[in-house]
């Protein structure tokens, strides 16, 4: 059994290197070609905007993803479940900062410089990111490499080419908003998979057990939070 466990988890390591290493790869060598079609201004306004995405990405993950590892260990039959649980939780959280940023408009320009669609995007954006780094720790305690690989090249890959062709053939004028828009949406759509798979099987759902395992790391990274948010904007 526990020689087992020690192939899958070597396995899943050597798979998790080789797909962030060629993940890399890509990234650096699509930097060039960014930098060449982008101006000094449109690739600066959207290095803003991921510096913005940055920070609400660890607000909306709540601080919950070591509670996915621990709940593997203790609640076994009931991890599915509780994975449903907690990306339910950051939705939540998250669409009450939509609905917030949508009322108090005014917000958006004087703290973030961004308009409101880009605003909306941003906080999707966010939420999209948040759940797929708790989706990649659920997957990486259950050995599930290959999953965690499709979904890293899908937002990957669809970022660069989405992105490449949003500046070039649909905002040739406005190109910062086609590399804004590129990099969202591959997000958004791995977002609404993950959290609808959840939802068809779990349903909508309260857990009281589940939301005293969640409120700890919750509180913990509500204190900690303006820390957060300082180093991820240094």
């Amino acid at each position: 059994m526990q020689n087992d466990v020690n192939t899958q988890a070597g396995k899943a390591g050597v798979y998790y290197t080789i797909g962030n290493f060629l993940l890399k790869g890509v990234l650096f060598f699509s930097l060039p070609i960014f930098t060449r079609i982008m101006g000094t201004g449109d690739f600066g306004y959207y290095n803003n905007y991921i510096a913005y995405e940055q920070i609400f990405t660890a607000i909306f993950g709540l601080g919950m993803y070591g509670t996915i590892k621990n709940a593997k260990i203790d609640l076994n039959n009931q991890f599915e479940k509780y994975f449903s649980f907690v990306s339910q939780l950051c939705f939540l959280f998250t669409i009450i900062v939509l609905i917030t940023a949508n009322w108090i408009t005014y917000l958006n320009g004087y703290f973030l410089s961004l308009n409101q669609f880009e605003t909306n995007l941003l906080i999707l954006q966010s939420f999209g990111a948040a759940l797929l780094y708790l989706y990649g720790v659920k997957l990486n305690v259950e050995f599930k490499y290959k999953s965690y690989i499709v979904y890293s090249f899908f937002n990957t890959i669809g970022n660069v080419l989405l992105s490449v062709l949003l500046i070039v053939y649909v905002f040739p004028n406005q190109r910062y908003l086609g590399r804004i828009i590129g990099s969202a949406c591959p997000l958004i759509i791995i977002s609404i998979i993950i959290l609808s798979r959840n939802v068809i099987r779990d349903g909508i759902f309260f857990n009281h057990f589940f939301f005293e395992i969640c409120y700890p790391a919750w509180n913990s990274f509500n204190a900690s939070c303006p820390f957060t948010i300082v180093a991820k904007s240094v």
